[in-house]
């Protein structure tokens, strides 16, 4: 439900943007990263939906739990924050970041290697 959502907004995104060239600040993350965190935080999605009962419990169930996120893949929380304010204006880049994170879980979701 949400995933559907953040692909129509890419897409949109993507069709609204024009071409910038511009250095990159230093705060960026890797793609990499960028990649790990979302594809932490889509799962971590899924398994609150499948478990949580009441949309109250399942927020408070994603905020506990995000902070884990930043700290297994060694980012810092508002890095990953500005680095994504930074791509939002940048659709092409995100719209291929998202590429690499659903080809992922789908590879996951094949292999049953959700984890």
């Amino acid at each position: 439900m949400m995933f559907s959502r953040v692909v129509v907004l890419l897409m949109t995104l993507l069709l609204a943007s024009c071409d910038k060239e511009e250095e990159v600040p230093e705060y960026l993350l890797p793609k990499e990263k960028i990649v790990q965190v979302l594809i932490r935080a889509h799962l971590l999605e899924a398994e609150i939906e499948l478990f949580a009962t009441k949309s109250d419990s399942a927020a408070e169930m994603y905020d506990h739990f995000d902070e884990t996120i930043y700290e297994k893949v060694g980012v810092d929380k508002e890095e990953y924050e500005k680095t994504m304010k930074y791509y939002v204006d940048r659709p092409e880049d995100l719209f291929a970041i998202y590429e690499v994170v659903v080809d992922s879980l789908t590879v996951r979701t094949k292999n049953r290697n959700l984890y």
